[in-house]
């Protein structure tokens, strides 16, 4: 029997517990689990996961984990920030550690810490490690239209909008998106928000702008709420949100390039109404008109999988703090993930 890969899972919330989840359906051997959640210190992992147990206790220092554990790659599922997930990066190249992480901002770091990511990038390189970020940006915000503009003769805009239903995230998130706000309410958060943090799909662009080539010389962001006409109840609020207050918002991106082609994105993040479908939609106008959507985009479970089905290409790839730019278009792995790796090594 071939040996496994070994993987340590840090951070146990949805994100990393249906990494794990995926991880064991396809073979792999989790060594470790690493949370700061105190809650769930000292829990077998199977166990928080609602499997059998795995004899796998769910511990909080990373570097301890490491060093006992030697694993081929962690899977950081933690927070979004370079800053935020800098120190456990850094911990993890320390012991010589692959990491994957689904952080949105080290998906394209040069866009939104270019100094930590340059110091990753160095270190990485030194221990001959790879790091990298992907999730749903890897492919609906960024394999799709990239693959899209193949088919054209000319392009002269490129603009993508998701919907996601924000029903099952907490306060927090219903924050983000300005669900219970008012309108004075809302209109007075945005207007003190002279410099908006960074959203995924605005990320994503960015991104989407360095694979075609093209050079971002200006950018416009902009909100605009999402009025209810009825009351709905809101689970994460425990309460009725009225007629004409905000059941969510829309975030606005649009970037200009030297080269003449706008790329704008519309991120729609809302409680779900009737007949509601998160989709996925990119419009490229030119010659010709191109138009895709994906309907019912399953964010938990597809975020999930664009990191796992990387594991193979992550293995293989040069040492550093790459972007999914720098790999080859991803794809469903039907074998258990090491195997990969070794076809590869034969030829």
């Amino acid at each position: 029997m071939e040996e496994s890969l070994n993987i340590v899972i840090v951070g146990m919330g949805m994100i990393g517990s249906e990494c794990a989840r995926e991880l064991l359906n396809r073979g792999m051997n989790i060594v470790g689990a690493v949370d700061s959640y105190d809650k769930i210190i000292g829990m077998d992992l199977g166990q928080h996961l609602n499997v059998s147990k795995l004899g796998v206790a769910i511990e909080s220092d990373l570097d301890k984990v490491l060093k006992r554990t030697h694993p081929d790659l962690v899977i950081l599922c933690t927070k979004t920030t370079l800053p935020d997930i800098e120190k456990d990066i850094k911990i993890c190249i320390a012991n010589k550690v692959n990491v994957m992480t689904s952080s949105e901002h080290a998906y394209f770091w040069k866009l939104t810490n270019e100094e930590v990511g340059k110091e990753i990038d160095m270190l990485a390189k030194n221990a001959q490690v790879t790091v990298c970020a992907g999730g749903v940006q890897d492919v609906f915000w960024g394999i799709i239209p990239s693959s899209l503009t193949a088919t054209c003769q000319e392009i002269y805009s490129i603009e993508g909008k998701t919907l996601a239903m924000v029903d099952d995230f907490g306060p927090g998130v219903m924050e983000e998106a300005f669900v219970g706000c008012t309108r004075e309410e809302f209109e007075e958060k945005t207007e003190q928000v002279k410099n908006p943090p960074l959203s995924a799909f605005e990320i994503s662009i960015y991104a989407l702008a360095d694979k075609l080539q093209l050079h971002v010389i200006s950018k416009h962001s902009s909100f605009e709420p999402i009025i209810i006409d009825k009351d709905l109840y809101c689970r994460a609020l425990n309460r009725n949100i009225p007629a004409g207050d905000l059941i969510g918002s829309i975030a606005k991106t649009e970037l200009i390039t030297e080269e003449n082609i706008k790329i704008s994105c519309s991120f729609i993040s809302k409680l779900k109404e009737e007949n509601d479908t998160a989709y996925s939609k990119w419009n490229i106008k030119g010659i010709p008109n191109i138009t895709s959507t994906i309907d019912d985009m399953h964010g938990e479970v597809t975020t999930t999988t664009s990191v796992i089905n990387r594991i193979p290409d992550i293995m293989k790839a040069k040492p550093g703090f790459i972007t999914v730019n720098d790999l080859d278009v991803p794809y469903y792995k039907n074998k258990i993930l090491n195997k990969y790796q070794e076809e590869e090594e034969i030829i």
